[in-house]
């Protein structure tokens, strides 16, 4: 950024000194021992701006800044004695080179204004001191500090002269988090006289004077990605995410005495709804996009550290002092953490497992009792991130009475063959609920129906199933077939909403009618009774049968013989 020199407000800057070069006209306005000096904070203006020393218009609220905090400093001392040591090293030089041509009276006259020129620009740069940082000549004095406000104004009463001579200031922006880079400091030496908007002097000094200095905002907007190519997933299934964001760009700026670091807070925030997801803790990584920079918390003073809420429902990646400092020469760039993540036994079935980031950088202050007493932190959400996890009911039942059954056993197949992998579903703590596929019914998870007849399958991801009979209930016959079924959005909330109606059997007259049941019913057949072989009934029974025989043989004999 060019550094800024307010020619515009010291029109005739040299007036004090070759008073017998002018002469004056009297102003509308007398000058009075002080000045009020507004500075007016303008917002992403890009372009030349010309400051007249008056108010200028074409301006609305929405273009200033409220926020923004100057120092000014009082460097009258400094700026007058390296005035006189250029004014006279500079004279020097230019009568050695030019000494044939002095007696020409113009160009006398604007020798003696250019060497003066020439002098205040080097005064100014010798005082003006780094942007941002108070400067560091011999003599320097803070004397105000005002913020920016109601329309991005701040206004000074500052005295016209300073230990006798026309006073000369310096106003330093201090550091502000969102701003892309301190504005260059601003000198301005007095009297100060106001400028035609064409860039003409006048000789109308000013008491009131206006300056419009400029900043560029700077916003960053976290992003959350799903880096596991899914849309749904089985409860305990690791998945992948990446959280990144923009570095600020002033981040390796520092406080006005050139030394602190003005950040001191960077973090990284993923919050999670309903505790449905759990962080796990090993596997991340946290780096510097397009770099080689990879931060680390292993060692003894860590880049950052990672602290998971109490309600384990968020997770905050925060940067140490040490992790922010080597990020200094890095702003602009892109800050990626990768980790991952599990839904747990809280996770939603059919429903959004949500979960969103959130930036915040800046910088904080607390005092021995943990009370803050300087905050200029930025906190901006970023997008959310949505994951499923699906399942299905069904509820065992008699095939005629469609009464609930319990005492069935289940399986669950990934497909419908003799050699497909059983589900196994198993707790590895108090808070996650693992799923996996094995090879063997032994080591499977058994889905065991009581009195409601309910079997859940939940925290699948979305896909075709199969549903085996191990186990029949008591005095029914066991399916000789598995039930395909498939999981998706809300195939299992659309089925315990359902309630259980009973069958309407098909009319006698009618055979040819199937028995039409609820796709979440699995039905099972009693077995059949028959009379007990070898009882007194079937004895009787044959008994009769025989005797009836007989006396058929008997009858049809006769009757043979009587022809």
């Amino acid at each position: 950024m060019k550094k800024i020199k307010v020619f515009a407000l010291l029109a005739t800057l040299f007036v004090g000194i070759f008073s017998n070069l002018f002469t004056p006209v009297v102003s509308a306005v007398e000058p009075s021992g002080d000045a009020t000096v507004t500075i007016h904070k303008l917002k992403n203006k890009t372009g030349p701006i010309v400051n007249t020393g008056n108010e200028l218009s074409g301006y609305t609220a929405s273009d200033f800044l409220d926020g923004i905090t100057y120092n000014v400093y009082d460097v009258t001392a400094a700026y007058h004695t390296e005035y006189s040591k250029q004014f006279e090293l500079t004279t020097w030089l230019r009568m050695w080179f030019t000494s044939s041509m002095v007696a020409h009276t113009e160009y006398s006259k604007q020798f003696e204004l250019t060497t003066a020129q020439e002098a205040d620009d080097k005064a100014r740069d010798y005082v003006q001191g780094t942007a941002g940082h108070a400067p560091t000549v011999s003599g320097a004095t803070l004397v105000r500090t005002e913020t920016t406000a109601g329309g991005g104004a701040a206004t000074f009463n500052l005295p016209k002269k300073s230990g006798g001579k026309d006073a000369v200031y310096v106003f330093v922006e201090q550091p502000k988090t969102g701003i892309r880079a301190a504005a260059e400091n601003l000198v301005l030496r007095f009297p100060v006289y106001q400028l035609n908007g064409d860039g003409t002097y006048t000789d109308i000094e000013l008491s009131a004077i206006h300056l419009y200095p400029k900043n560029t905002t700077e916003t960053i907007t976290p992003v959350k990605e799903i880096t596991t190519p899914n849309h749904s997933y089985n409860v305990g299934e690791k998945i992948g995410f990446k959280l990144s964001t923009k570095i600020p760009a002033n981040i390796g700026i520092k406080e006005v005495d050139g030394v602190t670091p003005h950040y001191n807070t960077f973090g990284l925030i993923d919050t999670y709804h309903d505790t449905t997801l759990t962080f796990n803790p090993a596997g991340y990584e946290l780096k510097v996009a397009g770099t080689s920079i990879v931060l680390t918390d292993k060692e003894e003073t860590p880049d950052y550290t990672i602290e998971v809420g109490e309600g384990q429902d968020t997770f905050k990646v925060e940067l140490t002092q040490a992790g922010i400092n080597k990020l200094a020469e890095q702003g602009g760039k892109t800050l990626e953490f990768t980790y991952t993540m599990k839904l747990n036994k809280f996770a939603l079935i059919d429903g959004p497992n949500v979960n969103q980031v959130t930036v915040e950088y800046g910088r904080k202050i607390t005092d021995s009792n943990g009370v803050v007493t300087f905050y200029d932190v930025v906190t901006q959400d970023g997008n959310t991130t949505e994951v499923y996890t699906g399942g299905y009911r069904f509820i065992k039942t008699d095939f005629s009475t469609n009464k609930p059954l319990a005492g069935a056993e289940f399986v669950v197949r990934n497909a419908d063959a003799p050699d497909a992998k059983y589900l196994k579903i198993e707790k590895i703590d108090a808070v996650t609920k693992e799923i996996s596929w094995v090879d063997t019914y032994e080591e499977a998870f058994k889905f065991k129906t009581e009195d409601d007849g309910i079997v859940d399958i939940t925290g699948l991801k979305y896909g075709t199933y199969y549903l085996e009979e191990t186990i029949a209930p008591d005095d029914y016959v066991k399916l000789s077939e598995r039930i395909a079924f498939t999981v998706e959005f809300n195939s299992y909330l659309s089925r315990i909403t359902n309630e259980v109606t009973p069958l309407s059997l098909p009319d006698e007259s009618d055979s040819d009618t199937p028995t039409e049941f609820k796709e979440h019913n699995v039905p099972n057949t009693p077995i059949g009774f028959l009379p007990q072989t070898g009882g007194a009934g079937i004895i009787l029974f044959v008994a009769l049968g025989a005797a009836m025989v007989g006396l058929a043989g008997v009858y049809f004999t006769s009757r043979r013989k009587d022809a």
